[in-house]
């Protein structure tokens, strides 16, 4: 598993939210947040930043650089 794909699945857990929970969260489809936290895909700029402001984090540690 790759970092970003590691760190979003911690975070998620982390405030206690499902998978499903996250997606509607995120305004993402749900199979798309899966395929992010199993690494399967990458997340589009747009996309990255959001979840880094969702969960309050840097995108430099989002991404493992931090």
């Amino acid at each position: 598993m790759d970092i970003f794909a590691y760190r979003l699945k911690q975070l998620r857990q982390s405030h206690n939210l499902t998978t499903k929970q996250a997606a509607e969260e995120l305004r993402i489809h749900l199979t798309t947040l899966q395929s992010y936290e199993l690494g399967i895909t990458k997340p589009r700029i747009k996309i990255f930043c959001r979840i880094a402001d969702f969960y309050k984090v840097s995108t430099n540690w989002l991404c493992g650089r931090e």
